[in-house]
């Protein structure tokens, strides 16, 4: 007998009209409880739960707000299953497995596929009549231009992309590539191979736009990630966050020294390839600025990765080749190298800065 109140004067005060009442608002509420989990159990149904089992009690004052049901969450208590809160079978933080997808091959292939074509046009080519970027940077060479070693860099950003490849096949990276990734990875290494073709035979324009819509969709990636899972643990942010971050730092300034290439190629004026040369180094500067200091999230891996090509710069200008020698006065070329050093000076301050403020709030300051 479910909420049945004696009307004896010894069992209470309440008049039988009032039991009568208490007894039907009681059993409302646990008809409306129980319609309201049916309809959260269908809602979920391509990842159903079991709906806990509820102990009604015989009055509202008797049910307890705090009893852990058997069935259900871990974290269900009688009070929410009483209002209709059917929870997940997973625990709260705790997301499902997910099982390995044709997406996850085709990324280890894509990747593949973009390493052998990004060394082959890039460096050194099978066939030795068929030109390489290389080759191209030298008799294009800018104000802004790095020197070769810089490129040395493609190697750890591949390595990087390789593991998260790796690691993609394996929880709980795989499910972070499942949701942030998608289909992004692919269109990358397209967009890899596509500008790599184009830089090697000179076709400037299109490479540039195919290199920015890399850039692009490296950072949207990454941006992907950070709105998935703010703060990742040491692997997540080793095998997933870092090679996206690392390679579309490098992007950034791939893109800047293009425009100054394509600005060549057109046979502008000298003073126009000057006030270029100057600007892309400024702008390079304020990139790192606001990764680090304006970015809701700051990213110093991109800051370092500018910064190292900026130091690539100013070493092709401390010691200019035949090239610069002949387009460029000394001055000119002092010029924008004092500028170059002026902004890694400042760059690596802020990094420093930047990092020394991190290490302050992680060990003083926990609970922000």
């Amino acid at each position: 007998n479910r909420g049945s109140i004696s009307p004896q004067k010894n069992r209470g005060s309440i008049s039988p009209q009032k039991a009568i009442s208490l007894k039907h608002e009681w059993d409302n509420s646990l008809a409306a409880a129980d319609a309201t989990a049916s309809q959260v159990s269908k809602s979920r149904s391509k990842s159903p739960s079991k709906i806990a089992s509820i102990n009604r009690y015989s009055t509202p004052s008797t049910a307890p707000s705090n009893i852990s049901i058997k069935e259900g969450s871990k974290n269900t208590t009688h009070h929410d299953a009483e209002i209709g809160l059917a929870k997940s079978q997973y625990p709260v933080g705790e997301e499902k497995k997910e099982n390995i997808t044709l997406l996850n091959f085709f990324n280890f292939v894509f990747f593949t596929a973009k390493v052998i074509c990004t060394f082959d046009l890039g460096f050194e080519t099978i066939h030795p009549l068929y030109p390489t970027c290389v080759s191209i940077l030298e008799e294009n060479q800018t104000l802004v231009s790095p020197i070769i070693l810089t490129y040395l860099l493609w190697y750890p950003i591949f390595a990087f992309d390789g593991l998260f490849c790796i690691a993609q096949f394996v929880s709980p990276f795989r499910e972070i590539s499942n949701h942030t990734v998608k289909l992004w990875y692919i269109f990358s290494c397209i967009l890899q191979v596509g500008c790599m073709v184009l830089f090697s035979h000179g076709i400037m324009q299109l490479s540039f736009a195919l290199a920015f819509s890399l850039m692009c969709v490296l950072l949207k990636i990454r941006k992907n990630m950070y709105n998935w899972k703010k703060k990742p643990s040491f692997f997540e942010y080793w095998l997933c966050y870092f090679p996206f971050s690392f390679h579309g730092g490098f992007l950034i300034s791939i893109v800047a020294v293009h425009v100054n290439i394509i600005f060549v190629q057109l046979g502008l004026q000298e003073s126009i390839l000057f006030d270029m040369s100057l600007f892309t180094v400024v702008i390079l500067m304020f990139v790192n600025l606001y990764v680090t200091v304006v970015l809701k999230r700051p990213d110093i891996v991109i800051a370092t990765v500018t910064c190292y090509v900026s130091v690539g710069i100013y070493l092709a200008l401390s010691n200019p080749s035949e090239v610069l020698t002949a387009s460029y006065n000394y001055n000119e070329i002092t010029k924008v190298s004092n500028i170059t050093a002026t902004s890694i000076c400042l760059t690596i301050m802020i990094i420093v800065l930047r990092i020394f403020q991190i290490m302050i709030n992680a060990y003083c300051f926990k609970s922000s």
